[in-house]
């Protein structure tokens, strides 16, 4: 986490919260907070998934950097943003919502969380109305029209807003490529009414999410040639069959045409890394979250390769406080996911 990052959050500091350029899927709007962190809308679940975490699974986690309490006003034509920082809630103390209140487990549902926590001071952030606008240049169209789409259900929502600061995974890279893929056979979370089960059943069956356990959610190939970005949406991977998910995991990792053998080493290693962590991981189930592979897209003799499990709103692990189906054993459609990427990458190497 830079300097910035770490004033803002520590003391409050006045600073812009912009649309995430590398967002690729996802239907949670992500914003850039600052150099190296970016926000998304809290979700208890999610959160409880992260502060739950392993160490081992922590390495394959983008880092929980803290919460943010956010709310929005129009000022002179332009949307104002203001937040405060609250601090972080361990698992032991975790926490209800309760009409747009946190909760303390050991207190619910008498005391209000907000009488325990330290506040920094209110620092009011910015967003000029020129970025309601899709920005030019060199940009994923996908995080734009997401990003304008989710200012817009703001303007009507009122605050506060609860947020959570997480390490942004791009911001070493200077032009990130980014694949999104959505792991798992299963789509649904535990607590989904019947008519999602059955919607997401469907959709599973329709793509490749049943037969691999993985499909495409988003990807954004840089094109250094063109100086821009190749961009596929959750569309493109839904139509996609077997061989053409392959090839296009294949286009992922190719420069110039060749294929990039020294990211895809590294790729399978931390592929097979994973999933040891994941067949060791009994009752927890990531039903609908995605993994993102991301590398250097700029310089070709740069051998970086990053991946990571992101999403957890529909996962768990059985000791949620709305959990009332606990799992046995590994989620076997994550590994068939992980599985169906190993087998393709080691077969290009043969």
């Amino acid at each position: 986490m830079s300097g910035e990052d770490q004033i803002f959050i520590r003391k409050g500091k006045r600073i812009r919260l912009e649309a995430f350029q590398h967002q690729v899927g996802g239907h949670t709007p992500i914003f850039k907070c600052g150099y190296s962190t970016v926000c998304k809308a809290f979700n208890r679940r999610e959160y409880f998934i992260y502060i739950s975490a392993s160490p081992e699974l922590e390495s394959f986690l983008p880092k929980l950097i803290g919460l943010m309490e956010v709310g929005y006003a129009h000022s002179e034509g332009d949307i104002e943003i203001y937040g405060q920082q609250i601090q972080l809630l361990d698992k032991d103390r975790f926490l209800y919502k309760k009409e747009n209140q946190f909760l303390l487990k050991s207190d619910c549902p008498q005391k209000d969380v907000t009488e325990e926590v330290h506040r920094s001071s209110v620092e009011k952030l910015f967003l000029h109305s020129d970025r309601l606008q899709p920005s030019t240049g060199i940009s994923n169209p996908y995080s734009n029209s997401t990003y304008v789409r989710a200012l817009e259900r703001l303007k009507d929502r009122k605050p506060p807003h609860y947020f959570t600061l997480l390490e942004d995974l791009t911001h070493s890279f200077s032009r990130p490529c980014v694949l999104d893929l959505k792991m798992g056979t299963r789509l649904y979370g535990d607590d989904a009414s019947e008519e999602r089960v059955v919607f997401h059943k469907i959709q599973s069956e329709m793509t490749t999410s049943c037969r691999l356990g993985v499909r495409v959610g988003g990807m954004q190939l840089f094109k250094r040639e063109q100086n821009k970005y190749l961009c596929y949406g959750k569309h493109h991977g839904k139509a996609l069959d077997d061989e053409g998910f392959k090839e296009c995991i294949l286009e992922f990792v190719k420069h110039n045409n060749n294929f990039r053998f020294d990211l895809i080493g590294i790729l399978v290693e931390r592929l097979k890394t994973l999933r040891k962590i994941i067949l060791k991981m009994d009752g927890w189930r990531f039903f609908s979250s995605s993994l993102l592979i991301i590398y250097e897209g700029f310089e070709a003799s740069t051998s970086r390769i990053d991946i990571k499990m992101i999403d957890f709103t529909r996962s768990t692990n059985g000791k949620f406080l709305d959990d009332r189906i606990v799992h046995n054993g590994p989620d076997d459609g994550y590994i068939l996911g992980i599985n169906t990427l190993i087998n393709i990458f080691e077969n290009l190497g043969s």
